[in-house]
This record gives structure tokens, sequence and C-alpha cells, in this order.
């Protein structure tokens, strides 16, 4: 059991932020946040883009960006498993990132550089 077991079934909600809903990038903050990494909130992250580095090999509590009908991020849970939601899925959960639907949607790998 991980300590991100609970969240994988929440349902997806826009701009949630949990407990019991979120986002794409509200899962990524909370994920992040159990691991010690503040992420900014979305609305900011605009102005704090520059303190992303893409990475070629991620960790636990990278972002892994893909291109979907809208833009959809998840995180990076172990060395090949994401947890993300979207409303295409309604809830949280976790896939390996060598899955085909992953495969095909990748744009990159990034890590919040003012990691905790």
């Amino acid at each position: 059991m991980s300590k991100f077991d609970d969240l994988i079934g929440k349902r997806y909600e826009q701009n949630g932020r949990g407990p019991e809903t979120f986002d794409c990038y509200g899962i990524c903050m909370e994920v992040c946040k159990r691991i010690g990494i503040n992420l900014p909130e979305f609305e900011s992250l605009l102005n704090e883009a520059r303190l992303f580095k893409k990475v070629e090999k991620p960790v636990m509590g990278d972002l892994i960006l893909m291109n979907t009908d809208e833009h959809h991020v998840g995180v990076m849970v172990s060395s090949n498993e994401m947890i993300h939601t979207s409303s295409q899925f309604g809830s949280v959960n976790k896939i390996k990132i060598n899955h085909p639907w992953v495969q095909q949607r990748i744009t990159g790998y990034y890590r919040w550089t003012t990691r905790s």
C-alpha cells in the first residue's frame, strides 16, 4: 500500500483541490504536498514556469505533461507510474507511463526546482 492509495477513485472536478474532488493539477499538488514539494496554485504557474526544469528520467514528484484535447498533467509516484485525473476518466487513477495511452501523449517530464 502506498501513501497515495487513498486518492485513487476520488472524483474529478474542474478546479478541484481536494480532499474529495481533484482536477489534474489539483491531484499533482496533493501528491507533491505529501512528499514535501509545494507547487504553486495554477493561476501563478505562468509566472513560476521558469522554475520547472525539463528532465529525461523522471522521479517521484516530477510532473508529466501530456497533449490531449486539453492540456493535461500527471505526477510521477514511482519510476514507472503516475497518478492523474481528468474529465475523460472521471476519477483519480494510477497508470504505468509505458501504457500506450500515456506514451502517445507525453510531451515531457518536468521537475519543480524549488523542492523543499
